[in-house]
């Protein structure tokens, strides 16, 4: 058969007709199937699966629609070549139907069919309630909490047997509490087992008898169907003005419970930590907890701060207030890290890896901090732990190693449910590997998780700008005025929005956007006037639409206003000195940056000069001072490689390799 008449064989058998059918039918399931997996609870690789055989099934499509039609007979062999098709003979949309239909069906009998039961319990993990407060007093609630942390301690400073850290119990108990009541039930105890991902669940309450209140614990197993009773403690018993006294003897009995359950070392631990801290310690430590979760830092580290006041042999406090002002305040949260290292000895194990951990943050050795942080989830454990690996993965431009991380949390279960932020981890590694489908992907995954989410929304943004689509981008920007936030997101949506179309060669749609933020925020100056914090986002939003004289006026009066912001005194003039063409300016802020002695800068003032560097041309310093930035302690991010001052280095060779990920 000569190729002329292939062709014609290929039309006469409907070949053509069935390879486009097949495309329109599996466009329709790529896409639905985005939605209803996640519905049906169906796991991550399903989805991976899906395009895998119905990419298979193309060629097989196609092959059957060469070699079968489909009569009112049935199915039969087509005739050779040059035979018109019979009366009634269909193929095409039927063929094509026919296919992704049967490898659908297989999919489906994969998700409905293979067991794939609850979350995986560590049999070796143990996790502890809060006590139930059973004496009516409302006052003595915080007693409960007190019980659990001083119990979690306990279990984790022998660091012979895993235990939940109590933040993260602490999340999951309340999680189960509000949609089940009391764990008094053993379906509440398996529930919170689940959640927490911990086989072993010690629990209890405690009574009021008189001037006594009276402890019971119980351990279950949770590690069959159901949560099964494995050691009814006896009673301890403790002051109700003053209980701390009895949490030490509390302890000491869960432990020699565990111990023969999990390892007989634990009955013989002797903790040379001291005492627990007093009650009035305690006290203010639960309140720094609940205004911690509730996300009023402020308010947390303030109550962090008067815990350590009330018992300055209590440093566990001072390790939570120095991690809410390590973004805001590196200075006092070095402080703050150094008094708690002092102390040391007084930390559980995972407590002074959390420590490190943070000393290597704040100075920007961010391999280190990795390293740490994949020592407490060997060691430990649990949601946090894996999210800190991947967090500090980004950081460490080890992407890849985020993908992994966030593949051993489900984001529907424990403290990370409320954390939209696991969503922005997963969604930039794939932003710097290139895979911006699956990156879009993941972020309407965590848009569905948090529908009213500005941050989820910037997810879908970013991913949409980067894959050109700028109708969908519109109808984002547009979505984001209606969502709960300040008034202010639409701009800061609009700015990423346009950084990402303008990397990606989109640059009319960003010219376009940039230039209805820049409406927006004008029209809003005759009422709220020239504030400071409508002049920040003016300013930048000004230098993003290339008014470089606009821009430098407005960074001007910000310098003024903020003259620490190292930004506002030297960063944006310089940038906008060189692109103003004056370069003897600009050599002069850059100068004066490279004299800056400030601690903590961790490469923020030598990223200026790469910035400088490279709008005025000098394409190989840019990159080195890049360079030296990074090994200063500045951030691997995603901004870097859509920063339009490293225009000039888009396509430069060492400026792609610098950014290519390593891990």
């Amino acid at each position: 058969m000569n190729l002329r008449v292939f062709f014609l064989e290929l039309k006469r058998r409907r070949v053509y007709r069935v390879a486009v059918a097949y495309a329109a039918v599996v466009f329709v399931i790529w896409q639905s199937s985005d939605f209803v997996l996640p519905a049906l609870g169906a796991p991550g690789w399903v989805s991976t699966l899906v395009v895998i055989l119905t990419l298979l099934g193309f060629p097989i499509a196609l092959l059957l629609a060469w070699a079968f039609d489909i009569t009112p007979e049935g199915l039969k062999r087509a005739e050779g070549v040059g035979h018109a098709a019979a009366p009634g003979t269909r193929r095409g949309g039927a063929v094509a139907v026919f296919v992704a239909g049967a490898l659908l069906a297989f999919v489906a009998a994969l998700v409905l069919l293979f067991p794939r039961g609850g979350p995986t319990l560590d049999r070796e993990r143990v996790v502890v309630a809060v006590f139930e407060n059973q004496t009516g007093d409302p006052a003595l609630d915080p007693v409960g909490r007190m019980a659990q942390d001083w119990i979690t301690q306990g279990i984790a400073r022998t660091g012979l047997v895993k235990v939940v850290p109590t933040l993260e119990a602490l999340r999951s108990f309340q999680h189960v509490e509000a949609q089940a009541g009391a764990l008094g039930a053993a379906a509440g105890v398996r529930a919170f087992a689940e959640e927490a991902g911990a086989a072993l669940v010690v629990w209890g309450s405690y009574y009021r008898q008189g001037e006594i209140l009276r402890f019971q614990v119980q351990v279950s197993d949770a590690s069959g169907r159901a949560a099964d009773l494995v050691a009814t403690l006896d009673p301890v018993d403790g002051a109700a003005e003053d209980p701390v006294g009895a949490l030490e003897v509390l302890r000491q009995r869960v432990m020699g419970a565990l111990a023969s359950l999990l390892d007989p070392r634990l009955s013989g631990f002797t903790d040379d930590s001291g005492s627990p801290p007093t009650y009035e310690a305690y006290l203010a430590f639960v309140r720094c907890d609940e205004l911690y979760i509730a996300g009023e830092i402020a308010n947390s580290v303030e109550h962090c701060l008067r815990a350590y006041a009330a018992d300055s042999t209590y440093v566990l406090p001072l390790l939570y207030a120095a991690v809410s002002y390590s973004n805001l305040q590196p200075i006092q949260a070095d402080s703050l890290l150094r008094i708690a290292a002092r102390a040391e000895d007084r930390l559980s194990r995972g407590d002074r890896l959390w420590l490190n951990h943070w000393r290597a943050y704040l100075d920007g050795d961010y391999a280190e901090a990795l390293r740490l942080a994949r020592e407490g989830a060997d060691l430990i454990g649990g949601q946090n732990w894996h999210y800190t690996v991947g967090d500090d993965a980004i950081y460490a431009n080890r992407p890849r190693e985020t993908l992994e991380a966030s593949a051993r949390i489900d984001p529907a279960r424990g403290w990370i449910r409320g954390w939209v932020y696991y969503w922005d981890n997963l969604t930039k590694a794939y932003h710097m590997l290139g895979d911006h489908e699956r990156e879009l992907q993941e972020a309407r995954r965590g848009r569905r998780q948090y529908p009213e989410s500005q941050q989820a929304l910037r997810h879908e943004l970013r991913a949409l700008a980067a894959l050109g689509r700028v109708d969908e981008v519109h109808a984002l920007l547009e979505e984001s005025r209606g969502l709960p936030g300040t008034r202010y997101r639409y701009v800061e949506h609009s700015r990423r929005a346009v950084a990402e179309l303008r990397v990606h060669g989109y640059r009319g749609a960003a010219d376009e956007i940039i230039e209805r933020a820049l409406d927006w925020l004008r029209a809003r100056l005759p009422d709220e006037g020239a504030t400071s914090a409508l002049r920040r986002r003016l300013a930048i939003t000004l230098y993003l639409a290339e008014r470089w004289q606009e821009a430098g006026e407005v960074f001007d009066s910000l310098a003024a206003e903020f003259p620490e912001d190292i930004g506002y005194t030297m960063g944006y003039p310089g940038v906008v000195a060189a692109r103003l063409g004056d370069r003897e300016t600009a050599l002069r802020y850059d100068s004066a940056l490279a004299a800056l002695d400030t601690p903590f800068l961790n490469g923020t003032n030598t990223y200026w000069r790469a910035r400088v560097a490279a709008v005025l041309g000098d394409r190989d310093r840019a990159v080195e001072l890049l360079r030296a930035a990074y090994a200063e302690g500045y951030k691997h991010d995603i901004h870097v490689h859509r920063n339009m001052d490293f225009e000039s280095l888009y396509d430069y060779a060492s400026f792609l390799e610098l950014l290519r990920p390593k891990g």
